[in-house]
């Protein structure tokens, strides 16, 4: 987690460098806010996903992490009442859901018999 922290910081700077150089206007008033809460959101997402590796297996990680695709349009669906999901949509949450639980194969669901007796 230390190494992400530290890249995350080194891209800061430099851009930071940068864009004072260019003498580049960042954002308009407006948006500030909007741009700084999707930069905090998206920090914690990244630093949280460096620290459940520590914390649980891998597989149970890359599931949970791979499935934001599944979640963010049906969150969109009930959080913005303007949001059109497709029939493409409702088609492709349940194949992509199967798929990443299938693929990475978590093991808080398949915590088989035949895993315990390959250990011991």
């Amino acid at each position: 987690m230390e190494q992400a922290v530290a890249r995350y910081l080194l891209q800061f700077a430099l851009m930071f460098i940068i864009i004072k150089w260019l003498k580049l206007k960042l954002v308009q008033k407006e948006t500030n806010m909007k741009l700084i809460a999707r930069g905090l959101l998206g920090t914690l997402s990244i630093l949280s996903t460096m620290h459940s590796l520590k914390l649980i297996a891998p597989s149970d990680t890359i599931a949970l992490v791979n499935l934001n695709v599944v979640f963010v349009p049906l969150f969109a669906k009930v959080l913005l009442p303007n949001e059109k999901l497709s029939i493409y949509h409702y088609l492709a949450i349940p194949i992509t859901f199967t798929g990443v639980i299938l693929f990475a194969k978590p093991t808080f669901l398949f915590n088989s018999q035949a895993e315990t007796k390959d250990s011991a």
